[in-house]
């Protein structure tokens, strides 16, 4: 980011928001509401996007950037991943999601770790790193994209909001009033951060009709 303060505001901001909305949003996982499947179609088909790129491995590693409740993560190991680590700003969230894990009989594979993975000291690579639903609270994303591609060994994936969406201005609208940044992106530009952090075999997907489902892989 061109100012390093804005990025500490921004996490404390969106750190607020979610821990006062995780119960509510961990719902659209397992309890669909007509609201849901209405106007939240993208949750779930980016997890189906997200859960495609393990096909291509055997027994694959994943990190889960804003990791939330931790739902893709157990989807991810249900669907043979070997072993996943989530992160998240919010502890609400890693609270349910070590709930849902330990309900699921996957506390020995799913692992949650409070925090912002630009100050977290993870060393360790992984198959797979994604991020789902990250992009939205973030005002400049290549630093982010490039983190994840530094701990990713193969693909880089994440999802991201259209900047041309019907309902973006009512977006906006209702997340300033509840105190949390949201921004909006191109696919052009999508492309462009995936590319200047050095991954290859871009693909940039139309996520429902109002996002992208972004991934690449790392040039060996």
């Amino acid at each position: 980011m061109n100012d390093p303060s804005r990025w500490s505001r921004d996490v404390e901001k969106v750190r607020r928001f979610w821990s006062g909305y995780a119960e509510q949003f961990d719902g659209v996982y397992h309890r669909r509401s007509l609201v849901d499947r209405l106007f939240r179609q993208a949750v779930p088909m980016r997890q189906a996007f997200a859960l495609e790129i393990l096909d291509g491995y055997s027994e694959p590693t994943v990190l889960d950037v804003g990791c939330g409740s931790g739902r893709q993560m157990t989807a991810a190991v249900e669907a043979g991943a070997a072993c996943a680590l989530g992160i998240d700003l919010s502890p609400a969230m890693i609270s349910l999601g070590e709930n849902a894990a330990r309900e699921a009989g996957l506390s020995d594979r799913v692992e949650f770790r409070i925090g912002d993975i630009m100050d977290l000291p993870v060393t360790a690579t992984w198959d797979v790193v994604w991020a789902l639903g990250v992009f939205d609270y973030i005002r400049d994303p290549f630093p982010l994209v490039q983190r994840m591609t530094e701990l990713s060994r193969g693909h880089v994936a994440a999802s991201f909001r259209r900047v041309w969406a019907a309902r973006n201005p009512l977006r906006k609208l209702t997340y300033a009033l509840r105190g949390c940044p949201i921004y909006f992106q191109t696919s052009g530009q999508v492309e462009g951060w995936f590319r200047e952090a050095g991954l290859v075999d871009i693909t940039v997907s139309r996520l429902g009709p109002s996002g992208y489902f972004a991934s690449g892989r790392k040039a060996q």
